[in-house]
């Protein structure tokens, strides 16, 4: 008899052949809160004519959207393409901007003036993806990419994509061009028209960044509301974000509400007061993620215990 058997056969007489049981619904997730070193932050924005006044609030909002980059001193490149592909053909607006120039505020919100006559045919995931490949990559945008870096990418636009390519193709594509094989490698974002009726500009005449939002979708990304009032607060999520810092967490599995117990850095968390549950869409499947209150800090460990379901659970304390 082999010493494994041996043991297996210890344990089983110590618990008691009645008391014994392995439960394969049992899943413990763990998450460190760990910001990545460098980013490469792309912004593809749609230069039609409808969009001068979204041009002008998104870069009116730079403070928000490097606050978290600054805080967790993170390696910054910024670029800026436009969604007009075949005049532009993802040329970055003004070289790279990295957050220690002491002008970057100014010439990213110039940067961000796109115009307003590019073509009504908006690319923004073909701009996004010819900036970051050749010949491009190597000539005009030189420079911006890093091997190391995570790629983020914010495409904000008031029109629907017409790039020809699959999303699926695209986000694929940016995969491969950020160098990197770990899921965090890219984070792709959109700052797009979510319900036509809450866009109140008078001269608002889009529609709704479907393509953009899948795009998001798969790799974990946001979905933003363009035509919200105050742009401040999902911006600065959106450098948290950027940051790779997470304020949600995915769990593997399916949980039943009334076996999940939450730890932060070993102290057990309040549903409804430190995290609330939230419905997340990942490649078509719908997951349970916690939201925490508060964006955790760096080196914060978060510990969820759980038995495994076979669907969503009610959302028991608040969230959606």
């Amino acid at each position: 008899m082999s010493r494994f058997v041996h043991l297996l056969f210890a344990t089983a007489l110590l618990a008691g052949c009645n008391e014994y049981r392995f439960d394969p619904t049992a899943h413990a997730d763990t998450w460190v809160q760990r910001p990545d070193y460098a980013v490469d932050w792309l912004f593809v924005v749609d230069n039609s004519c409808s969009m001068a006044p979204h041009q002008q609030r998104v870069g009116q909002h730079f403070d928000a959207l490097s606050s978290a980059l600054i805080d967790a001193d993170i390696d910054v490149h910024i670029g800026v393409v436009t969604t007009d592909v075949p005049n532009d053909r993802g040329v970055l607006r003004d070289a790279v901007l990295t957050l220690d120039q002491v002008d970057v505020g100014p010439r990213f919100r110039n940067a961000l003036q796109v115009g307003t006559t590019g073509s009504g045919f908006e690319m923004g995931l073909e701009a996004s993806l010819t900036a970051v490949t050749e010949p491009a990559r190597s000539k005009a945008n030189a420079g911006f990419l890093r091997e190391d870096a995570r790629l983020v990418v914010l495409y904000v636009s008031d029109e629907e994509d017409t790039s020809p390519r699959p999303v699926a193709d695209v986000v694929r594509g940016l995969r491969e061009s950020a160098g990197r094989t770990d899921r965090r490698a890219v984070s792709v974002n959109a700052l797009v028209v979510t319900d036509r009726a809450t866009c109140t500009f008078p001269e608002f005449e889009g529609s709704v960044g479907t393509r953009y939002a899948a795009a998001a979708e798969l790799t974990g990304g946001l979905v933003l509301d363009l035509c919200t009032p105050d742009l401040s607060t999902p911006l600065a999520r959106l450098s948290t974000e950027a940051a790779g810092l997470r304020d949600t967490f995915v769990l593997t599995q399916l949980p039943t509400s009334d076996t999940l117990t939450v730890e932060i850095d070993g102290q057990e968390a309040t549903c409804g007061e430190q995290f609330e549950l939230v419905e997340v869409q990942r490649n078509g499947q719908t997951r349970v993620g916690l939201r925490l209150a508060t964006t955790p800090p760096v080196g914060t460990e978060i510990v969820a215990r759980y038995h495994a379901g076979s669907s969503p659970p009610e959302v028991p304390c608040g969230g959606s």
